[in-house]
């Protein structure tokens, strides 16, 4: 029933993320190899389109550049609240199409527009030459001479300066008939938004987000990497990328998506090789990430030769006794313990213990997560008594560091009532853990691996008092949860589809 959830797993080394220089304007010379010039002033820019759209009479053609949707969303609302009370129409093009105009045709609402608004393809619209082929662009070049006749109103792409490119080399006669270019670029309040997005935390502070807003981020987090991705070689920023890219393996590990974490993850420690070398410690982060996420997923034997190369990276150029060092003592030592190497884990466990106590002090969070590990270790070699204290002051370190509803304290609450199930004394232990639960579910959702182990351990606990009634559904729920985040066959899932029987052929007696 115990867990050693609390290892510390690190995050990337924290930079800011580099505004980056998007250069961009009104440039009328729409050439395939520069479509855009000179810098934008978004005030004039804004007031020059809503101008023309007012004095446009028929169809007409403008292109809208925008390299950040916040700064499309910015504008499209801009340029509207100019045009009064003038009707705007908007289509989000958010699937693949092969045809604009025939989508534009079937979305026709029979009232003629002032303006029609389309944006969104640079989501599905693949890259380079690859775009430049796709039906979507060769069909606005073949329909080019069909729009007036389907269009009474001025038609404005809003679209990425990537996706400008692709249509200025694969449509040229589409893009001949254009009217005007307008290039917009974030505002300095914007490019803290995307800086905030990718909060400056570890995962302790993202695991104590909630669900809803979780999910938010690491969608608004997509959608940032993919722009930043879709962008010309020369405007891509690799401290950019690297933080976003570390911000959604991050939000997706505590989300328990594994699978899409896990290649990120990988990307992350090719580029750290590459920019730094073998035995650089930006290496050693990257290293240790991918191993924590390994470990999570049963791949024991994959994980333990990175913690090994991760810790003496750190040893070397960090020296035996940094905090670091102790990050990485601390996670090999809990990936021994789960290979019952016992004798080899307490020393490590009791070195990194003794690293952070001299660092932190004894009262500092990162001091709780050697001590939690550390009496769970004593756990398992039988000596209750020593494990007790070690785990009481790391859940009091954690209620008074991080507060009494953080899931890291969910996890000491929880090993505690392990211990205290362990020594026979269930009813201290069952509020701790309907506790722990609650505090998860907050946290996390009522479908992540954390609420299934809470409801395992409690559903057990539940049929060893024998109140099978109460047990059966929360090991239903547990055994669901397992087997949709872990897979049918990883051992979390068989131990409760285990536990399940035993409930119900107890309950057929």
């Amino acid at each position: 029933m115990s867990e050693k959830a609390a290892s510390s797993e690190e995050s990337a080394s924290r930079r800011g993320v580099a505004s980056g220089e998007e250069n961009g304007a009104p440039n009328d010379s729409l050439s395939p190899d520069d479509p855009l010039a000179v810098a934008s002033d978004d005030a004039s820019e804004i007031e020059a389109l809503a101008r023309a759209l007012r004095r446009a009479e028929g169809f007409s053609l403008f292109f809208a550049v925008c390299d950040n949707n916040a700064v499309r969303d910015r504008a499209i609302s801009d340029v509207k609240e100019r045009l009064g009370d003038s009707l705007v129409r908007e289509l989000a093009v958010r699937e693949p199409v092969d045809n604009l105009l025939d989508l534009a045709r079937q979305t026709d609402e029979g009232v003629s527009p002032r303006a029609l608004f389309v944006y969104g393809m640079e989501g599905w619209l693949p890259a380079g030459d690859e775009a430049e082929k796709s039906p979507f662009v060769v069909n606005l070049n073949e329909t080019r001479n069909q729009w007036p006749n389907a269009l009474s109103s001025p038609l404005v792409l809003w679209v990425p300066s990537h996706v400008l490119r692709s249509i200025a080399h694969g449509a040229p006669d589409f893009c001949s008939v254009r009217s005007g270019i307008y290039a917009f670029e974030a505002t300095a309040e914007e490019r803290d938004q995307i800086r905030t997005i990718t909060i400056e935390a570890d995962l302790a502070a993202i695991a104590g987000l909630p669900h809803e807003e979780k999910l938010e981020r690491v969608t608004t987090l997509e959608d940032l990497l993919k722009q930043h991705e879709s962008l010309p070689e020369e405007k891509r920023d690799p401290q950019v990328e690297e933080r976003l890219l570390q911000s959604c393996a991050d939000f997706y590990y505590v989300l328990a998506r594994y699978d899409v974490a896990e290649p990120l993850l990988r990307r992350l420690l090719e580029m750290a090789e590459a920019s730094h070398g073998p035995d650089h410690p930006e290496v050693g982060v990257r290293l240790n990430n991918l191993a924590q996420l390994l470990k999570t997923t049963n791949r024991l034997a994959e994980a333990e030769p990175l913690m090994r190369r991760a810790l003496e990276i750190d040893e070397a150029a960090l020296g035996p006794e940094h905090p670091k060092v102790a990050i990485r003592l601390n996670n090999l030592a809990s990936l021994l313990h789960d290979t019952n190497r016992l004798a080899e884990a307490e020393p490590l466990m009791r070195r990194a213990l003794k690293i952070d106590e001299a660092a932190f002090g004894t009262n500092h969070p990162e001091v709780a997560i050697p001590l939690n590990n550390l009496a769970l270790l004593l756990c398992d070699t039988n000596r209750l008594a020593e494990a007790e204290p070690l785990m009481r002051r790391a859940l009091g370190i954690g209620e008074a560091a991080l507060g009494p509803e953080h899931p890291n304290v969910a996890k000491v609450l929880n090993n505690l009532a392990t211990l205290l199930y362990d020594t026979n004394r269930l009813a201290e232990a069952e509020p701790l853990m309907r506790r722990a639960l609650e505090i998860d579910e907050a946290a996390f959702g009522i479908e992540h691996p954390e609420v299934a182990r809470d409801l395992s351990n409690l559903a057990q606990l539940l049929h060893d008092t024998n109140r099978l009634a109460e047990s059966e559904p929360l090991m239903r729920r547990a055994l669901a949860i397992f087997g949709k985040s872990c897979g049918p066959d990883h051992p979390q899932t068989q131990m409760a589809r285990k536990a399940l029987d035993t409930i119900l052929r107890q309950k057929a007696k």
